[in-house]
């Protein structure tokens, strides 16, 4: 995956959304709130204009009680809705 500057508009689509795992939800949603990543390698925090679209056919809320999904992460990606 590569994401451009923030001079660039990138789409990121995640199929299946709801098997990411509980530490790689919490990544993403700190990147959602700020936009920003280091690269792999890198050393250097780089800002990113970023549309996500996320695919899934599994119950989002059912995981979410059970604890297989992040409640906050949940609710970030459907205030983009």
């Amino acid at each position: 995956m590569r994401i451009k500057t923030a001079r660039q508009v990138s789409v990121l689509f995640l199929d299946e959304i709801s098997e990411l795992p509980l530490h790689l939800q919490s990544k993403l949603l700190q990147f959602l709130q700020n936009k920003t990543y280091i690269p792999v390698g890198g050393s250097q925090v780089q800002k990113a204009d970023v549309r996500i679209i996320a695919a899934t056919n599994t119950n989002l809320l059912e995981l979410t009680r059970t604890g297989q999904f992040r409640a906050d992460f949940l609710s970030r990606c459907w205030t983009f809705i």
